[in-house]
């Protein structure tokens, strides 16, 4: 199960950016603005206020130098010639407003990755799980017990 995952991100000039402005300057404590940005860029305005409220308090204790860690590895990212060597079936859900991750990436999972099905939530973001966690659920559930069913 994939959820809202790259092809790459080598050459991501918005990554790169926010890297170079943001990330690279970090120092613990991260700011409330910054992780309050953070959270809100990646979630669609179906996120309720008190859930980014707690999701920004779990930004808050991840230290900068996680951050800068994360995020190199993130430039460097790059999983486009392993993608046909998965051979489990695969659920991958991605925000049709996902502002990292693009269709035309999911379009390219779905032409290597050997039995992938693509579920598509409009108006979500970057993070499906907190902007519809009853349909997230509900799917991955659905695809468990479908794929229980078919090993049988």
């Amino acid at each position: 199960m994939l959820e809202a995952s790259p092809t790459t991100l080598r050459g991501n000039a918005g990554l790169q950016e926010f890297v170079q402005s943001v990330v690279s300057g970090l120092e613990d404590q991260i700011s409330a603005d910054v992780a309050r940005s953070f959270v809100i860029s990646t979630s669609s305005a179906e996120v309720t206020p008190a859930f980014l409220d707690q999701l920004i308090e779990e930004v808050l204790k991840v230290p900068a130098r996680v951050w800068k860690q994360t995020f190199a590895s993130l430039l460097d990212y790059d999983d486009v010639a392993r993608l046909p060597c998965i051979n489990a079936p695969t659920l991958l859900i991605w925000g049709e407003i996902d502002a990292l991750v693009s269709r035309d990436m999911q379009d390219q999972m779905v032409r290597r990755i050997p039995a992938v099905r693509l579920v598509v939530y409009p108006g979500v973001g970057h993070t499906p799980r907190w902007d519809d966690p009853a349909r997230f659920s509900s799917d991955v559930a659905a695809f468990v017990a479908e794929r229980l069913r078919t090993s049988d």
